[in-house]
């Protein structure tokens, strides 16, 4: 389950495996339910960004969680720990324009989300 709010401009455009294409342009938040851990959703604004990142876990108080932020060829940005409904705050403004991804780990799995960093 993904949503988007924000202003309906088209700025991208992205394929799905099952055929569809999503056009989406700019994000007050994302929210997405991450295919690795069931039930788990997780908003993460603005996105894409210039480099300040907010993400919350919607989760209970007591469940801790891992986070790294890696780009494209593996290496790591940040990494930390986070509770359910805590928002983490990521500052990436000197980091290079580009895609970068958010994993998260617990002891019920881990996922995978895609952050854009742009000017």
């Amino acid at each position: 389950m993904q949503s988007t709010g924000g202003q309906p401009a088209i700025n991208g455009t992205h394929s799905l495996h099952n055929g569809l294409t999503i056009r989406q342009g700019f994000h007050q938040s994302y929210a997405q339910q991450l295919d690795g851990i069931e039930h788990l959703t997780i908003i993460l604004f603005p996105n894409p960004s210039g480099g300040i990142f907010q993400f919350e876990i919607e989760q209970e108080s007591d469940v801790q969680f891992k986070y790294s932020i890696t780009d494209t060829k593996g290496s790591l940005i940040e990494s930390g720990v986070a509770y359910g409904n805590e928002k983490v705050q990521v500052n990436m403004s000197n980091s290079a324009n580009g895609i970068y991804y958010l994993k998260i780990v617990s002891s019920a799995g881990s996922g995978f989300f895609k952050i854009s960093k742009t000017l």
